[in-house]
């Protein structure tokens, strides 16, 4: 896939979820790759959109989309209660409520605690801050992930210059 592709692919799957996230009650965020690359950090391909959710909202979006809870216990490093991925759309939309991390031994809940509103695509979306971002990605610390912090680190080292 090209980089216009695959950007004109990230904005009208960031479209058509903005429409659908407009019933939310609760706040809700886009993250992983798809995050990054709408923050600007250089060298990321964005293979599908990362939505957190609140359980009452995926209750409600499945409700009115036709989704099934595919959750199916998760990773050793996080699980979520609430899990659809839909494949329908430009790019792949996984949304996910209830996310626990695993940390010494045991599940712990998590969510975001900053919501950072960006105007991208004629649409109002909601991002971590870059900072929450890079520390989410080491608490998972797969090699992945860890490759996404250097790029960041890149990225904000080349802002500051």
């Amino acid at each position: 896939m090209s980089e216009a592709d695959a950007a004109t692919r990230l904005k009208a799957t960031i479209q058509l979820a903005a429409s659908m996230l407009s019933a939310c009650q609760d706040p809700w965020w886009i993250y992983g790759s798809a995050a990054l690359a709408l923050y600007g950090v250089p060298d990321i391909a964005p293979a599908d959109l990362d939505i957190l959710v609140s359980e009452r909202d995926f209750a409600q979006l499945s409700e009115g989309h036709g989704w099934v809870n595919s959750s199916d216990g998760g990773t050793e490093i996080f699980r979520s209660t609430a899990f659809t991925r839909m494949e329908d759309t430009p790019l792949p939309v996984e949304v996910m409520a209830g996310m626990e991390l695993r940390q010494a031994g045991a599940w712990v809940p998590f969510r975001f605690e900053t919501r950072r509103q960006l105007s991208r695509y004629s649409v109002e979306i909601f991002l971590p801050t870059l900072q929450e971002l890079r520390q989410t990605l080491l608490r998972f610390g797969r090699p992945k992930d860890l490759a996404r912090v250097t790029l960041i680190d890149r990225y904000l080292s080349e802002l500051e210059a």
